[in-house]
């Protein structure tokens, strides 16, 4: 399945997703060809953990690194995942452990996550993710390289108890680089 795509400042294309329960990447040429210089032959699968991840998001440092954001094994203790990676593919030991975060948002069965949004705040490339499960949105906020942000909501996440159904479908941030998050409940739009 795919979820994400970025165009690199040398206009390469990446594109998210996940395939056999792992995080999954591939480069592109301008010309649309796969770039065989990314990864393993233009692609990049990665586990995040032991159970079956999803990527669902991609988003770009001012660095140009790579930041991919999904959900980790939704019947472990831990839900949300992001993973940096060098503009090339290769994974980034220095963030977080080993290049993967791994975040709990307090999530039991069926209550698993949907993490369906990432934003990199301009100002200071801190990573903003945001996801739902049956009845909460939770928005987590991460450091430059991978720490939960203690500064936002209660040590780097933020959960808000919203109506049965509810789904993220995009956030974004305003000029005050407040986070705006906007989804269905119960098929109707919402922007919190």
């Amino acid at each position: 399945q795919l979820f994400g795509v970025v165009i690199q400042a040398s206009g390469k294309i990446v594109a998210s997703g996940s395939a056999g329960g792992d995080f999954a990447m591939a480069r592109y040429t301008t010309a649309g060809a796969l770039d065989t210089a990314f990864g393993t032959d233009g692609y990049v699968y990665t586990s995040v953990s032991s159970g079956s991840d999803g990527g669902a998001t991609l988003a770009l440092q001012s660095s140009g690194k790579i930041i991919q954001a999904g959900y980790a094994d939704y019947s472990g203790p831990h839900n949300f995942a992001v993973a940096r990676f060098s503009s090339d593919g290769v994974i980034d030991t220095s963030f977080g452990t080993d290049g993967v975060v791994l975040t709990d948002c307090g999530y039991s069965l069926p209550d698993y996550p949907g993490m369906n949004g990432m934003i990199i705040q301009p100002s200071d490339d801190r990573i903003i993710v945001a996801g739902t499960t049956v009845n909460d949105v939770c928005i987590a906020r991460y450091t430059a390289n991978g720490a939960l942000d203690i500064s936002f909501g209660t040590n780097g996440i933020a959960l808000l108890d919203k109506a049965e159904n509810f789904d993220i479908d995009a956030v974004a941030l305003d000029a005050n680089e407040k986070i705006v998050v906007a989804g269905r409940a119960s098929g109707d739009l919402f922007t919190v």
